[in-house]
């Protein structure tokens, strides 16, 4: 019998991963991480849509009860703060548009927590992710409103053989039925919040804390070299970003450009934010890549669009994208994944934008 540690968050969705892993006949150990030292162990105490609040812990052990399996919580703040806070705080400060999820994944998860797994003598890590893994190809789920492939690129291609995505094949309002059936207390429980640890969604403030100088005002200038006004401190800004603090000339105007050095910002019209190609960096290949240029479809975001495209890996992990369709507003900082139908063939961290208009 093959052992499996699964990381529960106290959600529905690893919930049942774990309920789908014991009828298969799997030994399932259920885990939760915390993210929080005991010191703020309050602070999150009261906010219930967070993934890894006091109150999804308590979620997290009592569904381990009704199903029967062990449960432990383990503390993985430092990895967390170190790969994931820290990050998000410097990216911000630079004037880029972190993802603390794909962080979270790629450090913590599947890496850190992977490792404590395989020290515990089990054969797998699960989660309740939405995506697939076949024949150690890293799919997307088949319910492709929840799909969650985006935000796995930088699994390590020699780890997915020892991942499960058990929710994978289920559609969300299936998962949910599956959970009454076998009376989860987690059956009805919303959806987790997307920045678990900016429970009110002030990013600026929350990076004001370890980094003042993000919240410096400084220039808003047009693309044309117009000084416009200034602005309120960059981390409150991401590129794409409508600017209400400038205006007067008849038109809506976009964040375009972030520089973090000079404290300055630079806007446009909307049809002057569209990108053509991109470069980016810390490339992860879940594939062998193609040498010199490939076909491929390009995510810069989460969410249904994808754009065919051309690519090419770079040395030092760079990699460069080019649209056959223009894309708005790509955002440094986020990560552009890129897909050959439903298959991840990889991913990267955005570095630098090839815009259609300067």
């Amino acid at each position: 019998m093959a052992r499996v540690l699964v990381a529960m968050s106290g959600g529905v969705d690893s919930s049942v991963a774990a309920a789908l892993l014991k009828e298969r006949g799997f030994e399932v150990i259920g885990v939760t991480m915390r993210f929080w030292s005991k010191e703020e162990c309050d602070y999150t105490r009261f906010h219930e849509r967070s993934c890894c609040s006091l109150e999804g812990i308590e979620f997290a052990r009592k569904a381990a009860s009704v199903l029967g399996i062990p449960h432990y919580v383990v503390n993985a703040s430092e990895v967390f703060r170190k790969f994931v806070i820290q990050d998000f705080v410097s990216e911000y400060a630079r004037g880029r548009t972190p993802n603390p999820c794909v962080r979270c994944n790629q450090f913590v998860k599947f890496r850190w927590l992977l490792q404590y797994a395989l020290k515990l003598g089990c054969e797998y890590l699960a989660t309740g992710h939405y995506a697939r893994i076949r024949e150690g190809r890293l799919l997307m789920a088949s319910d492709r409103e929840k799909d969650q492939s985006y935000f796995l690129w930088p699994i390590r291609r020699e780890d997915l053989g020892r991942i499960l995505f058990p929710i994978g094949d289920y559609r969300k309002s299936e998962v949910r039925e599956l959970a009454r059936r076998l009376g989860l207390p987690t059956a009805e429980r919303p959806e987790s919040q997307d920045i678990c640890f900016i429970p009110d969604g002030d990013y600026a403030s929350y990076v004001a804390k370890f980094s003042p100088e993000a919240l410096k005002p400084g220039p808003v200038y047009h693309v044309d070299g117009r000084l416009l006004g200034r602005h309120r401190g960059i981390a409150r800004y991401t590129v794409g970003q409508r600017l209400e603090e400038v205006g007067g000339l008849g038109a809506r105007l976009y964040v375009k450009e972030i520089d973090a050095p000079s404290a300055t910002l630079k806007v446009a019209e909307r049809y002057r934010l569209f990108a053509v190609g991109l470069r980016g960096s810390e490339a992860n290949w879940l594939v062998d890549p193609p040498s010199g240029w490939f076909r491929a479809e390009a995510a810069v975001r989460h969410g249904p669009e994808r754009v065919r495209s051309k690519v090419r890996a770079l040395e030092g992990g760079q990699i460069e994208v080019l649209f056959f369709e223009p894309i708005w507003a790509p955002a440094p900082g986020q990560s552009v994944v890129l897909y050959d139908g439903e298959s991840v063939l990889g991913g990267a961290v955005i570095d630098e934008i090839l815009w259609e208009r300067d």
